[in-house]
């Protein structure tokens, strides 16, 4: 539930700045050299907004939608460029006088100050499914202006648990992987539930640049995924000199400061408090199970260029938090309690010149969690250092070499008080306590090769660990292809195997060993005001489960089918978004194969957005699919010594709940007072208060007693001021 305070407290981000959003406009155009000869791979893009770019396929053609307010229309100006060629700027508002655009780029040696703005540019980036600006992630509908929260909304998105937590294409969240500034950030989420799950992310979509989602074979420069990937780059450059946003809502207050120090560098800062005491009378009689809940977080982004070839970029994050309230397992229901304090920073030095850039990564990341349920009382600390190296060679247009080494250290460090019976969880019943220190030294190097021609991208990669110990000796690899046909049609194929390891929790407090094998195809047909896309994939992967069925971890093989569809279409200041995704999924522990709880003939999300900057923005979102499976208990045998019941339970995943349904509506109105934009919003979640069954409840002896239902009809409301 903390979802319902944070997700919609950053909504206040989100909606303000989708608020402003006043004019929308596609510039169609084609690029071409003094012999009238297409330019591929140009790069377009905003001077005041560089995250607004696209790049020139094959034919030289290219499409770029540019929303914003007029004034900065009237003011702003178009780039164009390309390694090779003289960069070519153009006022926005000449531009729009046509529909279509012809640009001729002059042939000549670029300067090292010309390649500055593409430091940090994703080499693999042609190869996501979709990338994300911080617009982009502010307009999702249910993104509430989260990045991870924005994914779950998209069409490869499987996720079932309401929560910020990346399941992408049927696999857990726990084996989907998120790379901020190189460097990866295990549980990227908000922890304050004894399942480990929260409903927000660690990161400030202020502070982001673009966002690369990998929904399936991601690119082996980063390791350690064998799912999904979400690659996150902060901005290099302010828009503004200074900005500073105040907000207060129903259970939260926080602000936002950036300023330029000097023409090389720039800083920001960000804080956020949250309460409980407003929210929960407002959603009293549908938040009954929630005690309370608070949390502070602090970050800091700091940006610094040596010279025109030399940066760097530090990026730290703090949050001290906890959540008190009834939780429901096994047969027992209870309080639960749980605090998290955790810190990370993530340090970058990078160097480029005209064909070659060095990166030098460094994270290091420290958590604390206790919680307590029943007669669990657990407290874990985490302590995680990762440095990479990597480097890119840029030998021709054509033709480009990334390889690296990273080694990511990881120590576990857990002090517990757990059952000793599994199923026996009451708090008089007995316990066995114990220390338990687990570390994990991984060290790997990787090559990827990058290939162009006039009618595809081509690209390779392998990844090696260099095993210690006991480690297993692994070799990942992948290949990827993308045709280009014209400016409305592309097709992606890719394919690979991946290694990684597990991430401990107070489940399976070790690592071992995880991968998969995956095959994909992609394709995208994109038009002014249409896009369309269809996906078909199949999956295979192997990790450790813990199954309550059995009381103890299996390592489990699992097949994942999946086909995707989905569309947008805009019209006057209405926008329409749809997608259905059929996903077949089975997984074997050992005893043969059974349904995933996750099989669905269909997963179901349409959306209908209205803008008008003079009366009111909003949007309508509903989000349906099957009930998941779920294995019933069908009898239970008493146990004396302990005066509890041990639940039998029948095969796997036989049973099912009811059809999830959600309707939820978000509504927001920008006023402006002098030098101050002030924006008040509202949103209603399950609006039909629908009773969405996410768990079976029982008795002490196990007999039936109703549902646990995922969250109910909740109000929030609040406002943001930009100064």
């Amino acid at each position: 539930m903390q979802s319902n305070s944070k997700n919609k407290f950053i909504l206040l981000f989100c909606l303000l700045f989708s608020s402003s959003i006043l004019y929308s406009q596609v510039i169609n155009g084609r690029i071409f050299d003094s012999e009238k000869k297409p330019i591929f791979a140009a790069n377009i893009f905003l001077q005041s907004k560089q995250s607004i770019g696209t790049t020139s396929n094959f034919e030289g053609l290219f499409k770029l939608l540019v929303n914003m307010n007029r004034e900065i229309m009237e003011t702003d100006t178009i780039i164009f460029s390309r390694i090779g060629y003289q960069i070519k700027k153009i006022p926005l508002k000449e531009i729009f006088k046509k529909d279509f655009f012809d640009i001729q780029l002059i042939e000549q040696n670029i300067s090292l100050n010309e390649v500055k703005v593409q430091a940090r540019t994703s080499f693999t980036k042609e190869f996501s499914i979709k990338e994300m600006d911080k617009i982009s992630i502010y307009m999702s509908p249910i993104s509430n202006g989260d990045p991870l929260k924005a994914i779950s909304f998209l069409p490869y998105s499987t996720n079932t648990s309401e929560t910020a937590n990346p399941e992408i294409r049927g696999s857990s969240g726990d084996v989907s992987r998120v790379v901020l500034n190189n460097v990866p950030i295990y549980n990227p989420i908000r922890n304050t539930r004894l399942d480990g799950l929260g409903n927000f992310s660690l990161f400030n979509t202020e502070l982001i640049k673009s966002q690369l989602v990998y929904a399936g074979n991601p690119p082996l420069k980063f390791g350690n995924s064998i799912a999904g990937l979400i690659e996150i780059n902060t901005i290099g450059e302010l828009e503004t000199s200074k900005k500073l946003r105040l907000s207060i809502s129903l259970a939260s207050i926080g602000g936002l400061y950036s300023t330029k120090i000097n023409k090389n560098s720039f800083l920001q800062t960000y804080g956020n408090y949250q309460f409980s005491s407003a929210y929960l009378k407002v959603n009293n009689k549908n938040s009954s199970f929630i005690k309370d809940f608070r949390s502070s977080d602090f970050g800091v982004n700091y940006h610094y260029n040596f010279t025109k070839k030399i940066f760097t970029n530090v990026y730290s994050y703090f949050i001290d938090e906890g959540f008190n309230s009834t939780n429901f397992m096994y047969n027992y229901l209870g309080s639960m309690n749980s605090k998290n304090r955790r810190v990370f920073n993530v340090f970058n030095l990078g160097y480029q010149s005209k064909s070659y850039t060095l990166m030098l990564n460094n994270g290091m990341n420290f958590r604390k969690t206790k919680f307590r349920f029943g007669n669990f009382n657990n407290a874990q600390k985490e302590a995680q250092i990762y440095t990479s190296i990597d480097s890119k060679i840029l030998f021709s247009s054509s033709l480009s070499l990334q390889i690296g080494l990273a080694h990511d250290y990881t120590k576990e460090v857990f002090r517990n008080t757990l059952p000793v019976l599994s199923f026996d969880i009451y708090p008089q019943s007995p316990t066995f306590s114990f220390k338990n220190d687990v570390d994990n030294h991984n060290l790997e190097a990787y090559s990827y090769i990058r290939f162009i021609s006039n009618t595809f991208i081509l690209g390779l990669g392998l990844r090696k660990n260099i095993p210690e110990g006991s480690q297993c000796n692994y070799l990942s690899y992948q290949g990827n292809i993308k045709f280009n046909f014209n400016l409305n049609h592309s097709l992606l194929f890719s394919l690979g195997k991946y290694n990684g390891y597990s991430i401990p929790d107070y489940i399976i407090e070790s690592f071992n060993h995880i991968s998969s094998k995956q095959i994909a195809a992609d394709y995208l047909f994109s038009a002014d005001n249409l896009n369309v896309n269809f996906s078909a994939y199949v999956k295979r992967e192997k990790r450790p489960i813990y199954y309550n069925e059995k009381g103890e971890v299996s390592q489990t093989d699992i097949k994942i089918y999946g086909f995707e569809t989905s569309f947008d279409y805009s019209i006057s200041k209405f926008k329409f978004s749809g997608s259905c995704v059929l996903l077949r999924s089975r997984f074997n522990e050992g005893s043969g194969w059974y349904k995933s709880s996750n099989d669905m003939d269909y997963f179901l999300r349409n959306s209908i957005s209205y803008q008008n900057k003079d009366i009111l923005n909003a949007s309508l979102n509903f989000t349906f699919h099957p009930g998941l499976y779920y294995t019933p208990i069908i009898n239970s045998e008493y146990v004396d010594n302990v005066d509890n019941y041990k639940p039998v339970y029948g095969e796997y995943n036989v049973n099912q709940y009811n059809s999830y349904g959600s309707i939820d509506i978000t509504m927001n109105k920008i006023i402006k007072y002098r030098h101050i934009n002030i924006l008040v919003y509202s949103t209603i979640s399950n609006l039909l208060n629908k009773s969405n069954q996410q768990k079976r409840m029982y008795t002490k002896d196990y007999s039936v007693n109703g549902y646990w239902n995922y969250q109910k009809r909740l109000f929030y409301f609040g406002c943001v001021l930009t100064i």
